[in-house]
């Protein structure tokens, strides 16, 4: 009789060991993914950013300094929140180049430039300004892997 005791208490001992592994495994499952939800959000903040900031140049036609300062701020966290350095790189670049941009125009309307220069300048401000233009889609393939719903 004792031993049928002690076998139904290791019997228990043993299912709620097993119970309470179930329950840690998927309570880790579940924190995984509101990690990933969380993560979500703060990503497509970063790309709705950098997106707008492409959208206002194409419709202005013209970067002004205050968007490119307010790119590099808004943008901030994406240190954090990416795997690979790539996308904070891409944030370098689109920032780098729209400072060339609005210092190129600086010196296109300034008065103490000769035309050879100027026209040199408009040749470089228009590669830049297409090459702006072409910048969504390539945004769009640099943030899939991180905002893909695709499972």
């Amino acid at each position: 009789m004792m031993n049928h005791i002690i076998l139904v208490s290791d019997m228990i001992i043993a299912i709620f060991a097993i119970v309470t592994g179930i329950f840690a495994w998927k309570q880790h499952k579940l924190n995984k993914s509101l990690l990933k939800i969380e993560c979500y959000s703060r990503r497509e903040k970063i790309y709705n950013e950098m997106r707008g900031f492409l959208e206002r140049i194409m419709m202005k036609g013209n970067v002004e300094r205050n968007d490119s300062i307010r790119l590099i701020s808004n943008t901030r966290p994406a240190k954090f929140l990416f795997r690979s350095d790539s996308i904070i790189k891409y944030i370098n670049e689109l920032y780098l180049n729209s400072i060339s941009f609005t210092n190129q125009m600086r010196e296109i309307y300034s008065k103490n430039i000769d035309d050879v220069n100027k026209n040199k300048l408009l040749g470089e401000n228009e590669e830049l300004m297409v090459w702006f233009s072409n910048q969504i889609e390539v945004l769009d393939k640099k943030f899939e892997k991180y905002l893909s719903l695709k499972t």
